[in-house]
């Protein structure tokens, strides 16, 4: 990859939220441009989101270019067989050629950057031409598999164990088909008919990480189009609007989560995307009748009328 003069990421999902790894010795963020972007809290947060849209695209439909929201190109590759759990390889940012400018000029203005060394930056990127494109795109593709066998082997060491420690082993097997992303049927991951790829990678993303600080503002900035836009297209395809069906999302695993009585009221209400657990508690009692802790005191019965 240096005689491309490509950086890589492995983009991926962990218990603490998403993560990026650096794929050889090269400092993060990796280019002046990317560093100017991220120098900011706005542009650090979009730059987050984009490559976690990016990664869930790139497993659902496979290998992509994609100009990211500052205006660069990215080359995206994925590392997992199925969009739960999203990991890619990614490219830092590349030079998408001079009509991208005013739209990255646009975005840099909004982040009131030094807009000389912006355009500089901008200029800097490295230009990648179709052949270094296919070079770079495979040998991506030779670390997604690499990454995803790790990724593997690692599941099989945790069945070993479970099983050295007496367990069952239909049970342990059955586990392993019941939770294991690559096992899962792909039907569960399909893209509703006529659905288009942005409204599928947000609802994937709201199901995966619906602890995530997610607005109209920031998902439209990150899928370069206006609120007002992408408001409409998503209540087009969904039938509901973001903000109801993300909290339809959140209501449903704060159910599951409230009948894990390990997990405590604060924890759930962190788990499910809300800080302050006192707000979590009176938005449950909104939706429910019933606040987080009467639900998990009520029987079953009651609760499927409350359903």
């Amino acid at each position: 990859m240096e005689d491309l003069g490509l950086k890589l990421l492995i983009v991926s999902a962990n218990a603490s939220g998403w993560s990026q790894q650096k794929v050889g010795d090269w400092d993060i963020p990796g280019s002046d441009f990317c560093r100017l972007v991220q120098k900011t809290g706005e542009g650090a947060q979009h730059c987050q989101l984009c490559h976690v849209m990016m990664a869930i695209a790139a497993c659902s439909d496979g290998p992509i270019e994609q100009r990211c929201h500052s205006g660069a190109s990215v080359l995206v590759v994925p590392a997992e067989d199925q969009t739960a759990g999203a990991v890619a390889v990614m490219s830092v940012c590349l030079n998408s050629g001079e009509d991208a400018w005013p739209e990255a000029r646009a975005y840099g203005e909004k982040l009131g950057v030094d807009m000389v060394a912006y355009r500089k930056a901008f200029s800097g990127l490295p230009r990648m031409g179709v052949k270094e494109r296919r070079i770079a795109l495979r040998l991506m593709r030779v670390i997604g598999s690499a990454v995803q066998e790790v990724k593997r082997n690692a599941a099989l060491q945790t069945q070993l164990k479970a099983l050295q420690k007496g367990s069952r082993t239909s049970l342990v097997v059955e586990d392993l088909i019941r939770n294991n992303r690559w096992v899962k049927s792909a039907e569960c991951n399909k893209r509703a008919e006529g659905m288009p790829m942005l409204i599928h990678v947000v609802c994937e993303l709201i199901r995966q990480r619906p602890d995530l600080p997610l607005s109209v503002k920031e998902l439209a900035v990150a899928a370069r189009m206006t609120p007002n836009h992408f408001t409409s297209l998503f209540h087009r395809h969904t039938g509901q609007i973001f903000t109801e069906y993300l909290s339809n999302v959140r209501l449903k695993l704060a159910k599951e989560h409230l009948s894990d009585l390990t997990l405590n009221i604060n924890e759930i209400s962190r788990l499910v995307g809300y800080d302050d657990p006192s707000y979590f508690t009176r938005w449950f009692r909104l939706r429910t009748g019933l606040s987080p802790r009467e639900w998990r005191e009520t029987p079953l019965s009651s609760k499927k009328q409350a359903n």
